[in-house]
């Protein structure tokens, strides 16, 4: 899944967007070399005294270099602690990512079944999070809901996707820096 303005998603979610999102963000997919070279842009306009080749090559490549490898050497040049894939770091940004990518689909998507597939689309996109099966459309239910016509089963998986949202913004806020477990 690729985002509109990924940077956008974290501030209205309120979090914060950083080096360590960018490469996590590099890792699950959900960024593109295009949405990196904006970010350092950015980073280079509240910082113009800093110079760094990596950022320049970064900033300059095509398509086909290898952005993590760059990636590494501008943590490491600016003495930053590179966020290595299921690190504590690189874990909690994964949730991050989770999180807003959840907000914005139900602050952007109306329609419940629209919505409904689209989070499906993050679920698999992340490994399918155990923790996340409750509001999956196609999982087992967790409780009796074969009485209820199609349209209020979605209403309930919106409802439990809604309080899965506010949990993870308490993990989140708690510094939870673990994945969940996943299915495959």
């Amino acid at each position: 899944m690729l985002l509109q303005n990924p940077e956008s998603i974290f501030h209205r979610s309120g979090m914060a967007y950083s080096w360590n999102s960018v490469t996590v963000g590099w890792d699950l997919r959900y960024l593109v070399l295009d949405d990196i070279k904006n970010f350092l842009l950015h980073f280079l306009e509240v910082h113009p005294c800093v110079t760094n080749r990596y950022i320049s090559e970064l900033i300059l490549a095509k398509d086909d270099i290898d952005t993590s490898a760059i990636l590494k050497n501008i943590f490491a040049s600016l003495k930053l602690d590179y966020p290595e894939k299921y690190s504590s770091s690189w874990n909690k940004e994964w949730r991050k990512w989770r999180y807003c990518i959840l907000i914005c689909l139900i602050e952007t998507v109306h329609d419940t079944e629209q919505l409904l597939m689209q989070v499906e689309q993050v679920y698999a996109d992340l490994g399918y999070p155990v923790d996340m099966a409750s509001f999956i459309y196609y999982m087992p239910a967790t409780e009796d809901t074969e009485h209820l016509v199609p349209e209020q089963a979605r209403i309930v998986l919106i409802k439990k996707l809604r309080q899965f949202i506010d949990e993870e913004r308490i993990r989140i806020a708690d510094c939870i820096d673990y994945l969940p477990d996943t299915l495959y």
